[in-house]
């Protein structure tokens, strides 16, 4: 699809006139103006038989998205009706503390992961010891790119946010228990079905009971092949030992996996290994295929 008309700088200008001694913009107003301009844009002399809708360029659009700020509630600017005055101190006291607490909990991953050192299970404690743990966590993690330091009206400076990685390692291997449904030799992934936890207080676990995940295993150990491909024949949750790397942010996701350490199957299940085993043999002896 190709860009058959813009908005002119003269009427940018009278659309944006109204905001211009603003320090920030309610989103709200955005949408507003983004309906404006393109209202504007639909009566742009287009062709009535032409059909036309408008839109947005995807770069536009990330624009957009890393502009986006949380600022204290108390800027006046923010909304038409704002919080009383004792609300609106301290909901901006409250963010200020977090800022300040994130900047400082970024920083300290940040020198670890140059080490080699940072791990899920730092972060998540790193996080759980600030004052207001919700907060703080979404600040962290609004940060994808690196933010200035936030001027306030008072002349107090909120401290740069650093971008924290997009994975960390756990600090441990964890024995949990799978439903392998797929081994790709080619890819070293195995995809699986996380059924348990054999450690149910594990960190780094919260949240992935049922999920799909990949596990990556090394293709040139042979017997590592057999063993996953036993794990898939018998379709059963089998005991493995994994080391687990988990994404902090959801659209993330796909950064969490597993990395295969171990199994250990039950004496039932290397029966019914064995009882599959031969099975498949004899029906390969009378194939006809």
């Amino acid at each position: 699809m190709v860009a058959t008309a813009k908005l002119d700088p003269a009427e940018i200008e009278r659309l944006t006139k109204s905001v211009d001694d603003m320090k920030y913009l309610p989103i709200d107003d955005v949408v507003t103006l983004l309906q404006q301009g393109g209202s504007c844009l639909e009566h742009l002399g287009v062709s009535r038989h032409d059909a036309a809708v408008v839109g947005i360029t995807p770069d536009a659009v990330r624009q957009l998205l890393l502009a986006l700020l949380r600022v204290p509630a108390q800027i006046e600017e923010l909304t038409a009706d704002p919080l009383p005055e004792p609300i609106a101190k301290d909901e901006a006291r409250k963010y200020a503390i977090a800022r300040v607490e994130a900047a400082g909990i970024a920083q300290k991953l940040g020198k670890a992961a140059e080490k080699r050192e940072a791990t899920y299970e730092i972060y998540r404690e790193l996080v759980a010891a600030s004052t207001d743990p919700v907060l703080t966590r979404q600040i962290l993690l609004s940060a994808e790119t690196p933010s200035m330091p936030l001027q306030l009206e008072r002349g107090e400076t909120l401290p740069e946010v650093k971008p924290l990685p997009r994975a960390l390692p756990s600090s441990k291997v964890h024995d949990v228990l799978l439903r392998v449904r797929n081994v790709d030799e080619e890819s070293s992934v195995a995809l699986v079905r996380l059924v348990g936890p054999i450690n149910p207080s594990a960190i780094a676990l919260e949240g992935l009971m049922e999920s799909v995940l990949p596990m990556t295993f090394n293709t040139t150990n042979r017997s590592v092949v057999r063993r996953l491909l036993a794990a898939q024949l018998i379709d059963q949750p089998v005991k493995f030992r994994v080391q687990i790397t988990r994404a902090l942010r959801h659209s993330d996701g796909r950064l969490t996996r597993l990395s295969y350490k171990g199994l250990t199957m039950t004496s039932a299940q290397r029966t019914v290994v064995s009882s599959e085993a031969q099975q498949l043999c004899l029906e390969l002896e009378t194939s006809t295929d």
